[in-house]
């Protein structure tokens, strides 16, 4: 999309599930396509279902079980989050798939009412992504920070956004249109509150 017009997320997850039909062992339509309709979508029970109808195909994809999560979080759904969970984190192998468990229980926690815990499950992701020099740092970050402003943590939040200042030039374009959504400060000194 050019710098004037505004990406067409829709029409994005439409091509991503046409990509998918045509590739259904492709990992890459059903990752970027459960992220639009996640994260600039809103369209969680579409996500959800999306992903599940992947599954067939990607049955040890540990990424692909936080995907179906992480939308049934968002949904509300607390039975098959609780379920996709468990299961995502049976097939965990690599540092960075636990990242994103940790980071996805945390969210979890945050939904269902135990923020202490999943404070302590973001701050636990986000350290284990930067002992592996991993690029999930950013994103994991700026997940806690979105959550923190969702239940009015000012200050914890103002030190998340210090902390994705610094990584900030290391974030995808992707992650830095994520912070951009979830209307994270990035480029000022202090956050206006």
């Amino acid at each position: 999309a050019s710098k004037d017009k505004p990406i067409d997320w829709a029409h994005l997850f439409e091509q991503c599930k046409l990509w998918n039909a045509y590739q259904p062992f492709s990992r890459n339509p059903i990752y970027l396509a459960g992220n639009i309709a996640t994260d600039f979508l809103e369209k969680y029970q579409e996500a959800f279902d999306f992903s599940i109808s992947a599954l067939p195909n990607h049955k040890d994809e540990a990424g692909l079980l936080n995907n179906i999560a992480y939308a049934a979080i968002l949904n509300g759904d607390k039975e098959n989050a609780q379920n996709y969970l468990k299961l995502q984190l049976s097939k965990c192998r690599k540092d960075e798939e636990k990242v994103v468990y940790l980071a996805t229980k945390g969210l979890y926690e945050f939904r269902f009412g135990e923020i202490a815990l999943g404070k302590g499950l973001y701050v636990n992701s986000f350290e284990l992504a930067s002992s592996i020099n991993s690029k999930l740092y950013a994103k994991v970050l700026a997940y806690y920070y979105r959550e923190l402003d969702r239940v009015g943590d000012n200050i914890e939040k103002e030190i998340v956004r210090q902390k994705i200042m610094k990584y900030k030039d290391f974030a995808s374009d992707f992650i830095l249109i994520q912070l951009k959504k979830l209307h994270i400060p990035i480029y000022l000194k202090t956050v206006i509150v």
